[in-house]
């Protein structure tokens, strides 16, 4: 991890701290930017404006970027057009997107190691469990589909990373998977949803993906970005335990823990903040901050970082403060003026 960062950070009695963003979905698509898309030659445009947005994050001095491929799952199946009901279901096997898909994949990573990055590629997303999809029951991907997510996305994707190491960092089975066995969405706030998974069948799937992976290339990382502190006594991680931090959001509020607590948990490796909010409405203001963040972005960024690095963590990934606008001509990088300045006087201070 030493060659992420180009100068270290020098919080005053305190090691040196990673810093990574998120880069979520490309041009406002979600679920349908990675892999075929009816406006070609698609990926080549994104592609491009991934290369263009990773030389403006080296420009932050960052060099670690999480991003979403599948997402809700939209590029990986269609309607059965035989079920009554109208349910989802994977592509057939014969289906050109899964050959896309690993040609995609090469090239996200070809970009990747052409700027000096590492990547950590998150393969899923709760929202195939969102409330507005689930008489299409997407979700079954993590229920009683998994050995087709298996055999026909995590063995092919995992081949394509054996040539990678050198980029990526780890892979990621999901992003938040607890909130498939929760009774609130999160995007909206609802309360009342029924889960459409326990977190029995959550393990299950998660175990099954960090295995399959481990079984095609034991020399990769694996890690699942988990929700909450918590979720990381609740649920498989892999090798490298995540945990997002929004305090306040939905009754959290507590204090983003000490590193050395994962010794109670009983884990190998520290675990990393794969998500922290650069955007006032990202959570509420941090406990211990006394409100130093809450005076706009520079202030806010700025100080979050500090205390994730006063605390310890190796690694932090920030979610971007600006919003998805609908708009698929322009792949913007989601990151203001001043989140962009405070990572970048935060990484090259001493």
């Amino acid at each position: 991890m030493s060659d992420l960062n180009p100068k270290p950070i020098t919080a005053v009695g305190v090691s040196r701290t990673i810093i990574g963003l998120n880069y979520p979905w490309a041009y406002n698509k979600y679920g349908l930017y990675f892999g075929p898309h009816p406006k070609e030659p698609w990926m080549d445009k994104w592609i491009e404006s991934f290369d263009n947005n990773l030389q403006a994050i080296k420009e932050m001095g960052v060099r670690l970027v999480r991003i979403f491929l599948l997402c809700n799952g939209e590029n990986l199946g269609l309607i059965d057009p035989s079920d009554p009901l109208g349910q989802w279901m994977f592509k057939p096997a014969s289906d050109p997107a899964y050959l896309i898909f690993r040609t995609h994949l090469k090239k996200m990573f070809n970009a990747a190691r052409n700027n000096g990055f590492k990547i950590i590629p998150s393969l899923l997303d709760f929202g195939v469990g969102r409330p507005i999809l689930r008489d299409q029951k997407r979700y079954r991907v993590v229920t009683d589909l998994r050995q087709t997510f298996l055999d026909r996305i995590v063995t092919p994707f995992v081949e394509v990373g054996k040539d990678f190491h050198d980029v990526l960092y780890a892979w990621e089975v999901m992003n938040e998977p607890s909130w498939l066995s929760a009774r609130i969405w999160p995007w909206t706030g609802e309360r009342g949803w029924s889960a459409v998974a326990s977190e029995s069948e959550i393990n299950v799937f998660l175990r099954a993906v960090l295995e399959r992976i481990k079984t095609v290339d034991p020399a990769s990382k694996t890690t699942v970005g988990h929700r909450y502190y918590d979720d990381l006594k609740k649920y498989a991680t892999g090798d490298i335990p995540q945990f997002h931090y929004y305090p306040s959001w939905h009754d959290d509020s507590s204090e983003l823990p000490d590193v050395p607590s994962r010794i109670l948990l009983g884990f190998e490796n520290m675990p990393i903040l794969g998500e922290i909010g650069t955007n006032s409405e990202h959570g509420g203001p941090w406990p211990g901050l006394r409100y130093r963040d809450s005076f706009g972005t520079y202030e806010r960024v700025h100080e979050r970082l500090s205390a994730v690095s006063r605390k310890g963590y190796e690694v932090v990934l920030l979610w971007p403060d600006e919003v998805w606008d609908g708009n698929e001509d322009v792949d913007n990088l989601k990151f203001s003026g001043d989140a962009r300045r405070a990572i970048r006087e935060f990484i090259c201070a001493s």
